[in-house]
């Protein structure tokens, strides 16, 4: 994917985001991903991962306020690396990680194996959109 195609789309994919995070324990959506880039590099000094980060995004319901209150924070982090994903997500998921008691879901990704994160989030928008016109039909239902 091109890269300022790329950009476009994070940067699209986390205004809509912003406009419609609900605030976790008073911290927003760029200080929730600070949080998580803090413990992600924590994380990967303990292994001397060799890695870039390229980028960091809120995912999942609560990227667009549908969630339950029982929802878990998904977030994906773009990582160029020769370390593959599956150890990254290991490495990452070892300690139970949460902020203001909600457990965070780490995805990592490489352009090698899922795709950029421009990509990801584009597929990611797809389905968010198709849940929160479900969640739309369904509330109209209830109230006829």
């Amino acid at each position: 994917m091109n890269n300022l195609i790329q950009r476009v789309q994070v940067i699209g994919f986390k205004e809509r985001t912003d406009a419609r995070f609900q605030k976790i324990d008073g911290y927003d959506a760029h200080q929730i991903e600070q949080m998580v880039k803090e413990f992600v590099v924590e994380q990967l000094y303990k292994y001397e991962i060799d890695y870039d980060l390229i980028g960091i995004a809120i995912t999942g319901s609560r990227s667009r306020g549908l969630e339950r209150p029982d929802s878990d924070l998904d977030v994906v982090i773009e990582f160029n690396t020769d370390t593959k994903e599956y150890v990254l997500f290991n490495i990452l998921h070892e300690e139970p990680f949460s902020i203001g008691g909600v457990p965070v879901d780490i995805n990592p990704i490489r352009k090698e194996e899922t795709g950029d994160l421009g990509y990801y989030l584009h597929n990611a928008e797809k389905y968010l959109a198709n849940k929160e016109e479900t969640k739309s039909e369904i509330r109209i239902r209830m109230e006829q």
